[in-house]
């Protein structure tokens, strides 16, 4: 049985915020220097923008990782967080339904001493058995692969994990129809899977973006 809670999360103003951005800016700005990493940058290497600064700290503070932790970043992106992870687990592994990111990955693993590991997978039908990691996060995925798939996804990330999945949406709260999942999509899928969304959660940062207000969603599901 899984249980879900909805996290508190600030502006971004904590020290314990403050303090773990900096490090994941001073990460980024060591592997952007390597030479030939100009290469996905026009790929579309994913920076921290303003939502990933409240999502990774709070991954990070709430994954509360251990030394020993197998940790899967699920839907990894071209992104330099699994390497943040790496510098705190044991082993990290990034997956990612685009198999291009499998040639950074290689080449980044040449020039870092904490290398990780990535694999193609979907997040609704990935390639792991059960309970191969100890902890999962899932940043600002699941909005994005469809009202139908969220359950599947869901379901799957909690198979493939024995003690903790992280979760980061952002999810739209007013009536637009574009780019991300709407809030009311999501409350029907915590309905049916037993979890409440509020309409308007307390525990969101709210921002504009294109148009749409979005809220940033953050779930911990204890296994």
């Amino acid at each position: 049985m899984i249980k879900t809670k909805w996290a508190t999360v600030g502006m971004g103003f904590e020290p314990e915020y403050f303090m773990i951005t900096r490090q994941l800016v001073d990460i980024e700005e060591q592997l952007l220097k390597l030479p030939g990493i100009d290469k996905w940058k026009l790929a579309g290497l994913d920076s921290l923008w303003w939502s990933r600064r409240i999502e990774y700290p709070w991954a990070i503070i709430t994954l509360d990782i251990d030394k020993n932790d197998n940790i899967l970043d699920a839907g990894c992106g071209f992104t330099f967080f699994p390497y943040y992870m790496a510098h705190y687990a044991g082993k990290v592994t990034g997956m990612d339904i685009n198999p291009e990111i499998d040639d950074m990955v290689a080449f980044i693993n040449k020039n870092v001493y904490e290398p990780v590991k990535f694999n193609v997978g979907d997040v609704i039908s990935t390639p792991y058995p059960t309970n191969t990691f100890d902890k999962t996060t899932c940043i600002s995925v699941i909005e994005h692969i469809g009202k139908t798939n969220v359950e599947k996804a869901l379901i799957e990330l909690c198979r493939i994990t024995k003690t903790k999945v992280v979760i980061t949406m952002d999810v739209v709260i007013n009536d637009s129809e574009r780019g991300h999942m709407n809030i009311y999509d999501l409350s029907d899928i915590g309905d049916k899977m037993g979890f409440d969304v509020p309409d308007r959660p307390a525990s969101t940062i709210v921002n504009e973006f294109h148009g749409d207000i979005i809220a940033v969603l953050c779930m911990e599901i204890s296994i």
